[in-house]
């Protein structure tokens, strides 16, 4: 898929009534619904490796599994993530204190997923330093995270 620009986001939002925030999601995750309830349960997946490794948590990887349950979990964290920190979570690692995964809010073209903890923004946020400053890319795409899943953890008596 061709890389869209931040005026074509735009426009599908006001053609379609969408929030931004869902016109930029949909156009990174098509296959993805979002705004829907947290569900209990959600299956899993673990990934072999980061595309890019300016993580601190790129030496770990391989024992994260993450979610890929878009959304944030509460309005603390809306507005952490969405309003300051310019990034919507696409998946979380809730084993390590709930490391994400993310995408660009602030350029809508950049296809890259991000890989942040909410406490490295807050601490960037409370210290005087720019929140975004704890943003790791980590895959160029979602396609090419999904490229790197290797195991998928299914639900309890599946």
């Amino acid at each position: 898929m061709a890389a869209v620009h931040a005026d074509v986001v735009v426009a599908y939002s006001l053609r379609t009534n969408a929030p931004a925030i869902t016109a930029v999601q949909q156009r990174n995750l098509p296959y993805v619904v979002v705004d829907q309830p947290v569900v209990e349960g959600v299956p899993t997946v673990r990934v072999d490796d980061f595309q890019w490794y300016d993580s601190p948590r790129a030496d770990d990887v391989e024992e994260l599994w993450y979610d890929l349950q878009p959304g944030c979990g509460g309005d603390e964290d809306r507005d952490l993530f969405v309003g300051d920190g310019r990034i919507y979570p696409i998946g979380t690692a809730w084993d390590r204190g709930e490391t994400h995964l993310g995408i660009d809010l602030e350029n809508p073209a950049d296809r890259r997923v991000f890989d942040f903890h909410g406490e490295d923004l807050l601490d960037n946020e409370l210290d005087g330093r720019p929140v975004r400053g704890s943003l790791y890319p980590v895959f160029s795409s979602y396609a090419r995270l999904l490229a790197h899943v290797v195991e998928v953890r299914p639900l309890p008596g599946e």
